[in-house]
């Protein structure tokens, strides 16, 4: 669903990116980890065809499609860090102006707005407006956008950022629950993040990917493989 072949990307006399290679599959989620400034984000945004690389090779789907492509997008559900929501809009409002925006059919436009107002707890605040929401309840709508035409790969910057405890098992749910098929790629700086959602962990070091591999596999934590792998760089 995603491949990033040798990427590269710099900032002015900066190289975010050097030499970044990673694939994604149907039904995986991907924990991309690794602190601030690491070039999670970056990553994410070229992913998602907002962005253009200075080297490399990105395609999405088994067509190897091109993500800066219009039709490409189309197929691609993104939740930027800080959730471009429309305070004087309702909730209801505002997924019919996203979904109008991704252009999904309309054939399919009550589905789909049913469909993520359900999936992401969003029935009691439908009519609400958006800049009366708590944290919570913005981070859920944020959520329901980016799922809007139910997107084939979904990627997902620091999602759980800034919620209480329960809301965090909530969001968490919803993610896990929304389309198991579906290819997710999750950015966070947060260990217990990766280990609460993700099938496989990627880390971020000097612009490249260290593989981690899958939470429960055998052997040592998340944790342990990330310190042996930052030291064996």
């Amino acid at each position: 669903m995603l491949q990033l072949h040798r990427v590269r990307k710099r900032y002015g006399t900066q190289e975010v990116l050097s030499d970044l290679s990673l694939e994604l599959g149907a039904g995986e989620r991907l924990g991309l980890l690794g602190p601030n400034g690491s070039g999670k984000t970056t990553t994410l945004r070229i992913a998602a065809g907002l962005m253009r690389p200075d080297g490399g090779r990105v395609s999405v789907g088994a067509e190897a499609r091109d993500p800066l492509q219009p039709e490409t997008r189309r197929s691609i559900g993104y939740l930027a860090e800080r959730a471009p929501l429309y305070d004087a809009l309702t909730v209801t409002e505002y997924l019919r102006f996203v979904a109008r925006a991704k252009g999904v059919a309309a054939d399919r436009f009550a589905g789909e707005l049913a469909r993520v107002i359900a999936a992401y707890g969003l029935t009691a605040v439908r009519g609400k407006l958006v800049g009366q929401l708590s944290k919570g309840y913005r981070q859920r709508l944020g959520l329901a956008q980016s799922s809007l035409g139910d997107p084939e790969l979904l990627l997902l910057d620091e999602p759980t950022n800034g919620l209480d405890i329960v809301q965090l098992a909530e969001v968490r749910a919803m993610i896990r629950e929304d389309n198991p098929r579906r290819a997710v790629v999750i950015s966070t700086h947060l260990l217990q993040e990766v280990e609460a959602l993700c099938t496989r962990v990627v880390a971020l070091h000097g612009g490249r990917a260290l593989e981690l591999g899958a939470p429960d596999d055998a052997g040592p934590g998340i944790e342990d493989r990330y310190l042996a792998a930052l030291r064996s760089t």
